[in-house]
């Protein structure tokens, strides 16, 4: 398992700089080294989940063929974004 490049507190630091209107999603990437992609993914999870989706799980998730083919068809209707997917369902990576 790969060791994360941030604390957990830093990561729910740079949300809650988004969330409190500090900045955009690229001024707040930007000024703190992070893909804007990423700050995106953990603002989304971070609305689903709270804090907790930052500190849950470990290792690497399988899923199933009827969950993946439910994940790309509920992209395909339009009914969520690929990110939000990822966020809404706790898919590690899009």
């Amino acid at each position: 398992m790969a060791k994360r490049k941030h604390s957990v507190e830093w990561m729910i630091d740079r949300v809650n700089e988004y969330l409190s209107g500090m900045g955009s999603y690229d001024s707040i990437a930007h000024a703190n080294d992070i893909a804007q992609a990423t700050l995106i993914r953990w603002v989304a999870a971070y609305r689903n989940y709270g804090a907790d989706a930052f500190t849950k799980g470990a290792g690497n998730k399988r899923y199933s063929k009827d969950f993946k083919t439910s994940c790309v068809d509920t992209v395909i209707k339009g009914e969520l974004s690929v990110n939000g997917c990822v966020a809404k369902f706790g898919i590690s990576s899009d």
